[in-house]
């Protein structure tokens, strides 16, 4: 029976809000349940700058209906027409529009106390995902509700989990104070199979 009820359950909010006040409504019911939520804003592949900035503003309208430490979820893809592995050098470039969107979007998130997750999308984008991911956490020092989220199903993931386990060490040991949380691992099953 469980098994059944989990995913009608799951179906049921995964597209939930279409609307701020739908979207507040359904959290605050799912809180009261004591049920943990991570928002997403669904959406991925910008395929312009202007629909890159369409994807910013949507994150941000939505991350603003949250309660403090909620958990919200975006996608590079949706930030950016360009989040290329086979072009890291301009992914990486601080000029990147990018860059520009997802500092925006963790502002808001560390003005909010909100956990942010950056969904690892596809595994040809992974290891530049968390490259990427890293070097804007390491540019905001006080936020540090950052969350990677790992797919379990890939064959590299125990490492990708130890890469980031060293690289939060290294970055509490230069964050310094007497709390040396910095950041969030969300395991998932995924859903894209590896090449």
């Amino acid at each position: 029976k469980a098994i059944q009820i989990g995913p009608s359950m799951m179906s049921g909010y995964f597209l939930g809000g279409g609307n701020k006040r739908q979207l507040s409504a359904i959290i605050q019911r799912l809180k009261r349940e004591k049920i943990d939520v991570t928002v997403d804003n669904l959406g991925e592949f910008a395929t312009s700058e202007a629909g890159a900035d369409r994807y910013l503003e949507k994150c941000k309208t939505m991350f603003g209906v949250l309660e403090p430490e909620s958990s919200c979820s975006m996608k590079l893809t949706g930030l950016s027409p360009h989040f290329d592995p086979y072009a890291p050098d301009y992914v990486m470039r601080p000029e990147n529009p990018l860059v520009r969107r997802l500092k925006r979007l963790f502002e808001v998130c560390s003005e909010k106390h909100l956990i942010a997750f950056i969904d690892a999308e596809h595994h040809e984008t992974v290891s530049l995902l968390y490259q990427f991911q890293m070097k804007r956490l390491d540019e905001m020092p006080s936020y540090r509700r950052g969350g990677f989220v790992v797919q379990a199903y890939r064959k590299d993931s125990f490492r990708e989990i130890d890469r980031i386990g060293q690289w939060v060490k290294a970055r509490g040991d230069r964050i310094g104070g007497t709390d040396r949380r910095n950041c969030y691992i969300r395991l998932v099953k995924g859903a894209y199979e590896e090449g």
